[in-house]
C-alpha cells in the first residue's frame, strides 16, 4: 500500500517569549567560600534563582576562573585562608572586566566597622552569616536590577 504524501515541514517563527528558559540567558555567579557546604549552599541558592553559579575553594582559585570566564555576579566569603575577600575583592576589581561587577560579601563578621570595610574593600553589599535564603535572593535581585 503506498505511503500518503506528505507536505513539506515548515519552521515555525517563534517569538522570545515561546523560548524555554533553558535556551535564555542565564546570568553568571562565581561563589568563593573556604567552606565547601555553605559554598555549595550558596551556588543551590543562585541556581534556583535562574543563575549558573560556579564555586571556588580559595580566592586564589577564584581569581584564576575570573581571568579565564567571565561572571555577572560574585559572591565571596571574608575569613579565607592565604587571601581573605578583603584582598580578594580588591584583586578582581583591579581586573578591567570587574570594575563594575556587582559584589557581596558573605561573611560572620558582623562588627560595627566590617560593612565599612567590605565596601572599602570593592564590595557593593554585605551579607551576614548564617545565611536566609529568601533575603539572600532579594539582596542579589536588588544589586543586580
Amino acid at each position: 500500500m503506498p505511503e500518503p504524501a506528505r507536505s513539506p515541514v515548515k519552521p515555525e517563527l517563534r517569538s522570545d517569549e515561546d523560548i524555554g528558559p533553558e535556551c535564555q540567558f542565564k546570568p553568571r555567579a562565581l561563589v568563593v567560600d573556604d567552606s565547601t557546604d555553605i559554598a555549595l549552599l550558596l551556588v543551590m541558592i543562585l541556581q534556583h534563582a535562574g543563575y549558573e553559579a560556579v564555586m571556588a575553594v580559595s580566592a586564589t582559585n577564584a581569581l584564576t576562573l575570573a581571568q579565564r570566564e567571565h561572571f555577572d555576579l560574585i559572591v565571596s566569603d571574608i575569613g579565607m585562608p592565604e587571601m581573605d575577600g578583603y584582598s580578594f575583592a580588591r584583586a578582581i576589581r583591579s581586573l578591567p572586566d570587574y570594575r563594575t561587577v556587582p559584589m557581596i560579601a558573605v561573611t560572620g563578621f558582623a562588627e560595627y566597622d566590617d560593612r565599612d570595610r567590605a565596601r572599602d574593600a570593592g564590595f557593593n553589599t554585605h551579607v551576614k552569616k548564617p545565611i536566609d535564603p529568601a533575603s539572600f535572593i532579594n539582596t542579589v535581585k536588588t544589586l543586580c536590577s
